[in-house]
């Protein structure tokens, strides 16, 4: 949202004058999983579902969730994101 002070996954940035629009790019914020700017259990959840395939995760959400950079979010990721919620180490 115009005017927002939180970075989020998924945020939408466009680089533009009044005549021309420059870049056009999507956030990812590495583990903001669910968008809403922080990263706590809300991620982990959403990563768990879609690693069960409950729940797929797409675009700027899957890319966010791919934090040993592998390709595609897996359990280790999963694992990752847990420890950094838990305070053991910054994403």
């Amino acid at each position: 949202a115009f005017g927002s002070t939180i970075v989020s996954t998924g945020l939408q940035v466009v680089i533009a004058d009044s005549t021309k629009t420059y870049e056009d790019c999507v956030i990812v914020v590495c583990g903001d999983v669910s968008g809403d700017g922080n990263i706590n259990s809300t991620d982990a959840l959403a990563l768990k579902e879609h690693l069960l395939e409950i729940n797929r995760l797409k675009g700027a959400y899957e890319k966010a969730a791919i934090l040993k950079k592998t390709g595609t979010p897996n359990v280790v990721d999963l694992l990752i994101l847990k420890r950094a919620i838990l305070g053991y180490f910054m994403l």
